[in-house]
């Protein structure tokens, strides 16, 4: 009796600590849950609010630029940049930059210098039909860094724009 008596104390045990292994399991999945939930509506509020924030300046902007619209004037420093933006427009007026115009290999400054103004002279010639002297222009040189296999822009400044 005895025997049948420790028998079934330990199948009681294993039974409490199967379902106590079961409970634990559950509770741990509805907890993986739970945060999964908790993140989304984290998110969710986050990227509700961000966007909250950005229609709100989008619409002060708009009304800011709705008002100077119908009142047709613009601030002292609005002016004062429109007139910066066009003096370095009608500045940059009498410039040309040439693509894939070819490189000279020369280390020597000067020779790079008088084959990139024969070559620009070749191409207004031919291209264009005007014929150039080297007073003509200001400036010449190339835009960037030099870098192998790599042609970069050459910038011309002329004195006139014609």
């Amino acid at each position: 009796m005895d025997k049948l008596n420790a028998l079934e104390e330990r199948q009681y045990q294993k039974a409490d600590v199967k379902s106590s292994e079961d409970l634990e399991a559950r509770v741990m999945q509805k907890m993986e849950s739970m945060n999964v939930q908790l993140e989304d509506k984290l998110k969710q509020m986050v990227e509700g609010k961000r966007l909250e924030d950005v229609e709100k300046q989008v619409n002060e902007h708009t009304a800011v630029l709705a008002e100077r619209g119908r009142s047709g004037a613009t601030s002292g420093e609005d002016a004062a940049l429109n007139r910066d933006e066009e003096c370095e427009i009608e500045r940059r007026k009498p410039n040309m930059i040439l693509y894939r115009a070819p490189e000279i290999e020369s280390d020597e400054a000067e020779d790079r210098k008088a084959g990139h103004m024969a070559f620009f002279q070749e191409i207004c010639e031919q291209g264009l039909g005007v014929t150039l002297g080297n007073d003509d222009i200001v400036q010449m040189y190339r835009l960037g860094r030099r870098e192998e296999n790599k042609v970069r822009p050459l910038l011309v400044k002329c004195i006139t724009r014609q």
